[in-house]
């Protein structure tokens, strides 16, 4: 006794078969596009990370060496980081309570999550930090405006002396 399989039931599987391949291959395409953009958009964001530390480093005048970031921001180890300070060259350096120091390179993609908490608390603190910077232009600005106006009367003074 030998079963044959109906024709109607083998042209079925053959065509979900071929349904299915079709399936599959339309979300491997789909895959392909992402991977595409996904490659795109990791390289635009590479250039970026790029260029916001270069600017943030031609702001080092206004700025002291490195920022301070909470630890509560970084979410990472919170319980170990006794602090943790950015520099302007991209590197986020941990100090931990129990003496260890450990360094973040945060241009690395790695540490992208990373980057953007430190981004996040570091950004308000940069109105705070240059109005202080103002601040003290404007009274060294201050000062000196007094006193070379006191030594331009004193020196107008010793000429008309002294000639």
């Amino acid at each position: 006794m030998s079963t044959v399989e109906p024709t109607l039931n083998k042209r079925g599987n053959n065509i979900n078969a071929e349904a299915l391949n079709e399936g599959l291959l339309n979300s491997l395409k789909n895959v392909k596009e992402d991977i595409g953009q996904i490659c795109e958009m990791l390289l635009e964001e590479a250039s970026l990370v790029t260029l916001f530390f270069v600017s943030l480093s031609k702001l080092a005048p206004l700025f002291p060496s490195t920022i301070s970031v909470s630890a509560h921001a970084l979410l990472e180890n919170v319980a170990e980081v006794a602090r943790a300070d950015l520099d302007l060259g991209g590197n986020l350096v941990l100090r931990y309570h129990d003496g260890r120091l450990e360094v973040k390179d945060l241009k690395d993609e790695a540490n992208r999550d990373l980057l953007m908490r430190a981004v996040e608390d570091i950004i308000p603190k940069f109105k705070r930090l240059t109005k202080d910077y103002r601040t003290n232009v404007e009274y060294r600005i201050g000062m000196l405006s007094l006193v070379t106006k006191e030594l331009q009367t004193l020196s107008d003074e010793f000429a008309k002396v002294s000639t």
